[in-house]
């Protein structure tokens, strides 16, 4: 939707190689967005990107942001102070789940490579899993889990309270 002109025709986001899940978006002040979701590739689950910055024309492609062959799930986007890009996700492993963090740097419009955030692998029991699924669906965060939000608070909060889809939730 563009305030003077109304809605416009859909643009495709993905990069139509298969199936897509668990999409989120984010804004940030000065109305650029960034859309990620997990899209399965013929093999595992990833997750991808797509910035949308209105400077450079608009949405810019996506792009798997996750590494290795592992699947990975429930992204969650969310730019801090600078209007650099996040995304916290887990990645899935023969005996439970890591958290990890992708971030987009924008003053040289990169991404990083992902860092582990998770202190040690958490290992959900079946029950927990689908909690987790159930609180993403309904728009809850998974982020806030004990065993690693402060990695989050450590790495990305800068306590100006002015972050992601929901200001002034941090």
């Amino acid at each position: 939707y563009k305030q003077d002109k109304g809605w416009q025709g859909p643009v495709p986001i993905d990069n139509g190689t298969g199936f897509v899940d668990g999409a989120a978006i984010t804004f940030n002040e000065i109305g650029e967005a960034a859309a990620v979701f997990e899209q399965h590739d013929g093999k595992v689950f990833g997750i991808y990107a797509n910035l949308y910055i209105p400077a450079k024309g608009g949405w810019q492609g996506s792009v798997r942001i996750d590494t290795g062959s592992n699947n990975a799930y429930f992204p969650y986007p969310v730019f801090d102070n600078q209007n650099n890009l996040h995304v916290i996700y887990y990645k899935g492993l023969d005996y439970g789940y890591d958290v990890y963090i992708s971030k987009y740097n924008t003053s040289i419009s990169k991404w990083l490579e992902p860092v582990l955030l998770s202190e040690d692998k958490i290992k959900n029991k079946e029950e927990d899993w689908n909690k987790i699924a159930e609180d993403v669906a309904r728009g809850k965060s998974s982020i806030y889990n004990p065993q690693f939000w402060p990695e989050v608070e450590k790495r990305i909060y800068s306590g100006t309270g002015n972050h992601g889809r929901n200001p002034g939730s941090w």
